[in-house]
């Protein structure tokens, strides 16, 4: 895993974006689906699998089990709205995302779940949210 990391956000959520079309790559994940789209971008931009984070293992699919292995393995370090740059990851209450754009004028975030794409955040959901760049 190198420190270059880029994830199209977009081009993995155009694979949701009609239900019920899925990414014949991956195990379905019904109904709640935020982790294993986010992991599925964490792969395309060249995260390795192993045998705890791989489709449909919890760490794939849960967002509090791919918190702590991330955290666990160093590929995720907390941030902040201010320094959390498009590639990273937004962890809410029971749900994750990845920033698609954020250059400190605009900042958006893609998810899956509830299909969103580019949609923009602003410094009042900071402090609800906990920010992860990648590393």
């Amino acid at each position: 895993f190198t420190a270059v990391y880029k994830c199209d956000c977009g081009a993995n959520l155009n694979v949701y974006r009609d239900q019920p079309k899925w990414n014949s790559n991956y195990p379905k994940s019904c109904h709640s689906d935020c982790a294993n789209f986010v992991s599925q971008c964490l792969e395309a931009g060249g995260l390795p699998r192993d045998a705890t984070w791989a489709p449909g293992k919890s760490a794939w699919i849960s967002v509090s089990a791919m918190e702590t292995y991330m955290l666990n393995k160093g590929y995720w370090k907390e941030s902040d709205f201010q320094t959390a740059v498009a590639g990273a990851v937004i962890r809410m209450p029971s749900h994750i995302v990845m920033i698609s754009q954020n250059d400190t004028v605009t900042r958006t975030r893609c998810g899956h779940t509830n299909d969103v794409k580019d949609l923009p955040y602003t410094s009042s959901d900071a402090g609800k949210w906990v920010f992860y760049t990648l590393w």
